[in-house]
């Protein structure tokens, strides 16, 4: 009768264990940053910005917050422009123009501009926003908040107008038409004002920035001479 030898079972080398060991070390921390992301914590400790750009329909909000965003994205900073037109037809479609569904439109572009800034994103958002007490809200909500009032006379913006909105508004067939038939509040203490009818494209677009840098570095962020920021 053939005795046979019984295989030993091979012992994890002590290299083995220690790979093993660092690859869930790896795993660990993946899990922890996915887990901070997810509850809101940026990983350098930065809080996001969010400028907000209010003003009349055509007064320049839109182009000024996305040539600023250019800018910014040219210094490394994380940038996203929430446009208020683009979102009524995406996350807002179906509200339309009362003062509740006005309300209710501002409480989600809100949202997402905390989402974002929580995970360390600026975030620019232009949008008409014509009451104080909405701006008051966006102000409580999120922290960073700089209100930023693009002031255009309504004839300038009028002039503007492609899409021939304030025409029709003048002949009411477009009602609640924020500076023609809803009452615009002008904001009394904006963080910034810019004129877009007098100052270039280019000088309000560098405002933004340089308001931006000196009041919401970048971890580790320092002015071009050296010295620290006001």
């Amino acid at each position: 009768m053939r005795w046979r030898r019984r295989k030993r079972s091979r012992r994890p080398s002590a290299r083995t264990s220690s790979e093993a060991l660092r690859s869930k070390c790896r795993k660990a921390r993946r899990g922890k940053q996915a887990l901070e992301q997810s509850e809101g914590t940026d990983m350098n400790g930065y809080q996001g910005a969010v400028m907000w750009f209010t003003g009349l329909s055509g007064a320049g909000k839109t182009t000024t917050a996305r040539y600023a965003a250019g800018k910014l994205r040219e210094r490394g900073r994380l940038v996203e422009v929430l446009d208020g037109d683009e979102l009524r037809h995406t996350v807002c479609k179906g509200l339309g123009f009362t003062r509740e569904d006005r309300f209710e439109n501002i409480r989600r572009v809100v949202y997402l501009a905390k989402l974002l800034s929580r995970n360390g994103v600026d975030v620019l958002v232009s949008a008409i926003t014509p009451y104080k007490d909405m701006r008051d809200y966006a102000r409580g909500e999120l922290p960073g908040y700089a209100e930023v009032y693009v002031e255009c006379p309504l004839q300038v913006c009028e002039a503007r107008d492609v899409k021939g909105l304030y025409a029709k508004a003048r002949k009411g067939e477009v009602t609640a038409f924020t500076g023609i038939s809803d009452p615009y509040e002008t904001p009394e203490h904006p963080e910034l004002t810019l004129r877009t009818q007098s100052v270039s494209l280019e000088a309000n677009g560098a405002a933004v920035v340089e308001w931006l840098e000196r009041h919401s570095p970048l971890p580790g962020w320092a002015p071009r001479n050296g010295k620290a920021l006001p």
